[in-house]
């Protein structure tokens, strides 16, 4: 019987399967070179894509300062892109978030402070105006995904549980390795969003390397969130694992891995850590808890009364971009706030400290960027779940991470946090993908498949998001 051809322009849910390879020695060193190559299958590669590789590395691992000249090199490539270039939905809003706040060097009492803070901002800019344009294939899509992770991997997590276990190396008890990563609350803030990939990859993806890799990312980047002890990417994380178990719970048998793994990771966790999430009620009503974390919960609560403070006396326009520390100097000193709230202290709140430089505004700028690209995913994966479910689920789960790490946002700031940027910018490409692969294939009567529909490679992922 002859097998049914493939119909033109279906695009394949996920990467290929690498090639067996010859028995005997020849097979076992041609082994390591197909699994590169299954990585790399249908990349189209442009001086555009690795320019913006190139910088993402960058600001990953910090150890080649190539950022700016990658981005130069990508912007000045971007128009040779096979697709042309393309304004996003989401750039609307990051655009006039970034005028809004270079408005705000003409009316700020820290002019040279906040335009240089503003540069900065537009660079990120330029950063999701390139990685809307380079990431517009699903082969791209997967690489990239595999990319970032790997970098992840061998960087800061190496780095951290180098750091924690063998050398001893942490902030009173809590994980840290170096740069944006030496505070514990913007690295797990980072874990967070790349945990949601490691879902993200297993729910669709088949080449088995890849698998066990992501698979095993997921335990070790939980096990960081935990040895951080960050109680607000705590509360996301625990979301997180709630919503994306949740069809696990009904079955026994789907259990047994993640118990396991569970066990494994709670073996390393100390007992500080957990006295310190206990104290997650405590730190949200200004209690006393204990003279060493008084710096964090009591602390927290009179920096966001001055934070407050702060948004009273400046609305509109806010104090300037990259401005709060200096206002919150200011507003501490002489209205007889708690003396742990002196100093040029951060917000401890992405939303009080981008409501507190940007005003009424420029928040809504902000906001309007978030909720603009997560309405339109999840519109878009209601709609494709019964025809593409794999795709459907994938996009599920990096809305999901954005949700807890923007949950987590409320107890740290990670407004000029590139990464979060980024992974806007991959939530709307994996929406445009699935919105390009829903308008080639239509739904079937009595949910028979059409050419070129393959099946779930895992069935527990195939469940999840499913409502």
């Amino acid at each position: 019987m002859t097998a049914p051809r493939m119909r033109r322009g279906a695009i394949p849910l996920a990467g290929p399967r690498a090639p067996t390879a010859p028995r005997g020695m020849g097979g076992r060193l041609a082994a390591p070179v197909q699994r590169v190559q299954s990585l790399f299958a249908g990349v189209h590669w442009s001086l555009a894509f690795i320019a913006f590789a190139a910088y993402v590395y960058s600001i990953t691992s910090y150890k080649v300062a190539i950022g700016t000249e990658a981005m130069v090199v990508a912007l000045l490539t971007l128009p040779m892109e096979r697709t042309g270039l393309r304004f996003a939905q989401p750039m609307a809003w990051m655009i006039a978030f970034v005028a809004w706040s270079a408005l705000g060097v003409t009316m700020t009492d820290y002019p040279e402070l906040v335009w240089n803070e503003v540069i900065e901002l537009a660079k990120i800019a330029a950063v999701m105006f390139v990685a809307t344009n380079v990431i517009t294939t699903r082969a791209r899509f997967r690489f990239f995904l595999v990319f970032m992770l790997g970098i992840c991997a061998a960087y800061p997590v190496r780095g951290t549980l180098i750091n924690y276990f063998l050398v001893g190396e942490t902030l009173v008890g809590r994980a840290i390795w170096n740069h944006i990563y030496s505070n514990p609350n913007d690295l797990a803030a980072y874990c967070l969003l790349s945990i949601s990939l490691t879902f993200a990859l297993l729910a669709n993806e088949r080449t088995r390397w890849i698998r066990v890799c992501a698979g095993l990312g997921e335990g070790i980047l939980a096990l960081i969130i935990l040895l951080t002890q960050s109680r607000g990417a705590f509360v996301g994380a625990a979301l997180f694992g709630l919503i994306a178990f949740r069809e696990r719970m009904k079955k026994f048998k789907r259990l047994i891995m993640p118990a396991i793994a569970g066990m494994i990771i709670l073996m390393f966790v100390p007992d500080s850590a957990w006295k310190r999430f206990g104290t997650i009620g405590n730190a949200a009503d200004g209690a006393a808890i204990s003279n060493v974390d008084a710096g964090s919960a009591e602390a927290r609560m009179q920096i966001w009364k001055v934070a407050v403070a702060v948004i009273q006396d400046n609305p509109i326009t806010g104090v300037g971009w990259g401005a709060y520390q200096e206002a919150h100097y200011r507003m501490a000193l002489g209205n007889g706030f708690g003396p742990l709230a002196f100093g040029r202290r951060d917000a401890h709140s992405t939303y009080l400290r981008v409501m507190a430089e940007t005003g009424i505004v420029g928040f809504a700028c902000f906001a309007g960027l978030i909720v603009a690209t997560l309405v339109r995913a999840e519109r878009q994966r209601r709609r494709s779940r019964a025809t593409h479910p794999e795709l459907a689920i994938q996009l599920g789960y990096l809305e999901l991470g954005l949700v807890a790490f923007l949950i987590a946002g409320i107890w740290g700031s990670y407004g000029n946090l590139v990464f979060l940027y980024l992974h806007l910018s991959l939530i709307h490409v994996g929406t445009q993908l699935l919105a390009g692969a829903s308008k080639q294939q239509a739904p079937t009567p009595r949910g028979r498949m059409l050419p070129g529909r393959s099946r779930p490679a895992d069935g527990p992922y195939r469940r999840r998001f499913a409502s």
